[in-house]
């Protein structure tokens, strides 16, 4: 038994405005509905050359802050944002998502949010499992096709291992059945 599982939530309100899903916690039939039509708006945003946009965070914690300005670099290292522990010690870059990684990714989605009481998919979580033998790339991508945050998870005998987040904070954030 763990000390998280003696605290009651009953008390706690998380105050956002979005709906958080996770896939070991609880998955809305809704969804594969609705997935279709953020893929569609995705693929409709992104470049079919190009990687995906990406934000400042993303390209800091990828291994690709020579592409942040130095200002930005030194405001959002100062809150805390830095390189992937685990691919910085193995002196790997996550790389950049494409149209066509993003295509043979997305099954792999993991996790999703949505306005309020939505069922409108405003950002997805998805795990790139191939590209790496020892990591798994996991990266948050909204419907403009652009990477908000991204990190890695070590693989157990060469697979991705799907977990409950952890902590009771971040578990209370998740919508149950």
């Amino acid at each position: 038994m763990k000390l998280g599982d003696l605290i009651s939530l009953s008390g706690i309100s998380v105050d956002r405005h979005y709906d958080s899903y996770h896939k070991s916690i609880f998955w809305p039939t809704w969804y594969s509905e609705e997935v279709s039509s953020f893929k569609e708006q995705v693929i409709d945003m992104a470049s079919p050359v190009k990687p995906f946009k990406a934000t400042d965070t993303f390209k800091i914690q990828a291994g690709y802050p020579h592409e942040v300005k130095a200002e930005q670099k030194e405001n959002l290292t100062n809150k805390g944002i830095k390189r992937d522990n685990l691919s910085g010690k193995q002196k790997t870059p996550i790389p950049k998502l494409t149209l066509q990684s993003f295509t043979t990714t997305s099954p792999l989605s993991i996790a999703f949010t949505t306005p309020n009481d939505s069922h409108f998919i405003r950002d997805i979580t998805i795990v790139d499992e191939t590209s790496n033998d020892e990591l798994a790339f996991v990266y948050v991508v909204n419907r403009k096709a652009q990477i908000i945050t991204a990190w890695t998870e070590k693989k157990t005998n060469g697979k991705f291992i799907l977990r409950k987040p952890y902590g009771i904070f971040k578990e209370a954030s998740y919508v149950k059945e």
